[in-house]
């Protein structure tokens, strides 16, 4: 009942945001028409994954600011949909002894091999994106460099074998991490 009244108290595209997210984790989780849930539809699997993230890590954020900053609002939706997009591969390989052949992930399409080889071409272009949009030496650039390797490394290691704790825990534990090494380097930035 609180969240519903703190809705409320958001401005209009903050509210948008917060729908739209909310509209998509619903619809990727309920049951729609034929299928189990729009999760279950071939191909859609990644873009629900990346399109609720976005409009809640960044879209949200950007719209409480004072001023809505475009262009930091473009910059980081770049920046974070490579980054979900890449962290899901993980998740598409663990699962691909699980999955029915419906959903058609990026796994079952490409192959472990050739997905990991995209997850680390996107990790790289990432990267340099973001060492010329924020800097190197900047908090926000080492971070990232920093939680970008951590999920090549990840990538290059998981198999359907390993255990579901490699990504339900350590992959997804990444932007954690990735957050409090931005405060540390920031609040060491400004002293």
């Amino acid at each position: 009942m609180f969240a519903v009244q703190q809705f409320f108290n958001l401005k209009l595209t903050t509210k948008i945001f917060v729908f739209f997210g909310a509209l998509i984790v619903l619809l990727y989780t309920i049951p729609f028409k034929n299928y189990k849930n729009l999760r279950n539809v071939k191909g859609f699997k990644i873009f629900l994954v990346v399109g609720g993230w976005l409009s809640l890590v960044v879209g949200v954020p950007i719209s409480i600011a004072p001023k809505f900053d475009i262009d930091l609002f473009f910059q980081l939706l770049m920046i974070q949909g490579i980054y979900i997009f890449v962290a899901t591969i993980p998740f598409e390989i663990r699962d691909l002894k699980r999955d029915q052949p419906n959903p058609l992930t990026l796994a079952q399409i490409f192959g472990i091999y050739n997905v990991k080889l995209l997850g680390y071409l996107l990790s790289i272009i990432n990267l340099v994106s973001t060492f010329f949009l924020f800097g190197i030496f900047s908090a926000f650039g080492l971070s990232s460099a920093i939680s970008f390797l951590l999920l090549i490394v990840f990538l290059y290691i998981v198999t359907p074998e390993h255990s579901k704790y490699l990504t339900s825990f350590w992959v997804e534990s990444i932007p954690i991490f990735w957050s409090v090494l931005y405060y540390l380097l920031n609040f060491n930035m400004t002293l």
